[in-house]
């Protein structure tokens, strides 16, 4: 093997990487402080599962957001439920469904619809249908379905459009608080 072509150490390449570092490192100090500027702000959330038709997202942090039907969000997972793959506090990527004001109906099949008054033609079609509570998750463990009511201030219905989303339709993730969400998100991919 020749000179050109010999493979580093790994104590060789960290020197080298020093090196380097120690020349350049007025080039590399910009993009690192603008990377770690910008993690105060924003952050890439991966969704991992078929519950939205899209799987990378740029959320933009904050909890103070005057959220609309439609929007994405982020949120941290509400409970510790031994029937979840979800820890608690792990993000979801989920659409606003629902919002302070609206009404949540479910029928005796679990199958969950929003009613709004700022949506009268809507409530004449039976309100946005917000997904159907099975009574098994795929594993086979048992799901609750979320408790009809009026949505109380600052709180959420979050959805996701796949039959097997964990979202606000089960009781263990059920209304979002404000508290829990950590930003609006944009789909990249």
């Amino acid at each position: 093997m020749n000179e050109q072509n010999k493979r580093l150490s790994l104590k060789e390449y960290i020197l080298l990487c020093a090196r380097e570092m120690r020349v350049h490192w007025r080039q590399m100090l910009a993009p690192i402080a603008a990377i770690l500027f910008l993690q105060l702000f924003i952050r890439i959330d991966i969704n991992y599962t078929d519950s939205l038709p899209h799987h990378a997202y740029v959320t933009i942090k904050g909890s103070n957001w005057d959220l609309k039907r439609g929007d994405y969000a982020v949120f941290g997972f509400p409970t510790e439920n031994p029937s979840s793959p979800f820890r608690k506090d792990d993000h979801l990527v989920k659409i606003v469904a629902g919002v302070p004001g609206d009404i949540v109906v479910v029928d005796d099949n679990g199958t969950v619809r929003i009613l709004s008054e700022d949506q009268p033609g809507l409530a004449k079609l039976g309100g946005f249908p917000a997904g159907i509570a099975k009574p098994f998750s795929k594993s086979g463990r048992p799901l609750a379905p979320i408790k009809g009511g009026v949505i109380p201030d600052g709180f959420y219905y979050m959805y996701a459009p796949h039959t097997d989303s964990l979202d606000s339709r089960y009781s263990m993730v059920g209304l979002v608080n404000q508290s829990l969400i950590h930003g609006v998100t944009v789909p990249i991919f």
